[in-house]
């Protein structure tokens, strides 16, 4: 009885470990899905990037995700102009940030204007939930431009993010 005991267990940890190993197969890498970041933000030519909280620097941890199987990676450059930045009580200056875009999708997404647009969209509401008094500048009338074509990683060779 205890032979046998021992033997079924086995064969149900053989089972459960190939059923394991068989759902790990099945997905595509991992990946910070749906994060922007800001790398760069500028208004009257001086940099206010320590102005900008933690949060939009680096993506979070609770946007990695792993893709779907035939998915990759991807990831696109923004370069937003903002038609207003407002620090403190100085008159309103154009302004400039530099953003990279991260999410699963296929190898060879093109990056269309309507893509483009509502990242701006998103970003713009984003500066609105702000309080200037509070956090000492404003942001408005963001504008954007897109890489065409985002870059991919099929996380195959290496990890896609670190």
């Amino acid at each position: 009885y205890y032979i046998t005991n021992n033997l079924s267990m086995m064969k149900l940890f053989l089972c459960l470990s190939v059923l394991v190993a068989g759902s790990l197969a099945a997905v595509g890498p991992r990946c910070w899905d749906r994060c922007t970041i800001i790398s760069s933000f500028e208004a009257n030519e001086k940099s206010y990037m320590d102005n900008v909280e933690a949060k939009w620097k680096k993506c979070q941890d609770d946007t990695i995700k792993y893709c779907a199987v035939g998915q990759t990676c991807n990831n696109f450059d923004i370069t937003a102009n903002a038609g207003k930045v407002t620090i403190g009580t100085d008159a309103a200056v154009k302004g400039k940030m530099k953003m990279t875009y991260w999410y699963c999708g296929g190898m060879e997404d093109p990056i269309s204007k309507d893509v483009c647009d509502g990242i701006a969209k998103d970003v713009q509401a984003e500066f609105d939930k702000y309080d200037p008094k509070v956090i000492g500048y404003s942001v408005k009338e963001i504008a954007t431009e897109c890489d065409t074509k985002a870059k991919s990683c099929d996380g195959k060779s290496k990890e896609c993010i670190d």
